[in-house]
């Protein structure tokens, strides 16, 4: 599991105080997501730091609307935040993004409490997003180009294996982890994947991890690799559940009165 140092934990705190300060606003979770989060960072990555905030109690009775999210870059840090308002209309929609961020392990600041209670994620509108991204990414960055396994190109395969894992745990009504290795330990012995290509994953990822400075896999397990998303491509790409009906939104707007009032 990545983690961070007690330094760098706490400079990004000293940021969120800033970013507290100078937005006037309650910052009730935050974590870290992208490839930290997802386990397979290396010395390159920058840090994307996630959150949720919320405004004092007159900011939602005002005329003038206040943003609803909060961008800051301050170096590598890149600081990104929804208002409470937001998250929860998000929360209703099953944005998958928000659902990871409440399993992300590196928090910095919070807990996710405030979201307890609330109705399930939409599997389908899981399985959508995972599939999707998965897809556009393959297609749009891999598939017709020559396919050397630059850090870019390596890193789009470390999004489309993650993807695809996640899919197809959700496909089986079942959590899937966050972290690559976790994610990976639920197919060990898996008849889908086979020892071998196991092998040749946990090899490219890490490869990756080293920044791409270790010896890269051979062309024979990148190609069993590169076989094996294409085929999971089309299957995601052919799977068209029907969209699930919207819980009832006042079970939100309940908890978002309940959480400014605080």
């Amino acid at each position: 599991m990545e983690t961070v140092g007690k330094e760098m934990f706490e400079y990004v705190n000293s940021q969120l105080d800033k970013i507290e300060e100078k937005y006037g606003i309650e910052i009730l979770y935050c974590v870290e997501a992208g490839s930290r989060g997802w386990g397979f960072s290396n010395e390159d990555s920058d840090y994307d730091i996630r959150f949720i905030f919320k405004r004092p109690l007159n900011d939602y009775f005002s005329i003038n609307t206040k943003k609803d999210t909060i961008d800051y870059i301050n170096g590598d840090l890149d600081f990104v935040g929804w208002d409470i308002k937001k998250a929860l209309h998000l929360h209703w929609k099953s944005n998958p993004n928000l659902k990871e961020w409440t399993k992300q392990k590196i928090i910095y600041r919070g807990d996710c409490k405030f979201l307890d209670n609330l109705p399930a994620f939409s599997p389908v509108t899981l399985k959508y997003h995972y599939g999707s991204l998965a897809y556009n990414n393959w297609k749009r960055y891999v598939v017709g180009k020559d396919n050397k396994m630059t850090k870019k190109v390596t890193k789009r395969y470390m999004y489309a294996i993650r993807c695809i894992l996640t899919w197809i745990l959700i496909d089986e009504g079942k959590d899937a982890p966050i972290e690559i290795d976790e994610l990976m330990k639920c197919f060990i012995n898996d008849d889908r994947m086979g020892t071998r290509l196991y092998a040749d994953i946990l090899m490219l990822i890490s490869y990756y991890r080293s920044n791409c400075q270790k010896s890269k896999p051979d062309e024979r397990a990148i190609e069993n690799v590169t076989t094996f998303i294409n085929a999971y491509i089309e299957i995601m790409k052919a799977d068209k559940p029907k969209m699930e009906e919207l819980s009832e939104i006042e079970i939100y707007n309940k908890r978002f009165r309940e959480i400014v009032l605080e």
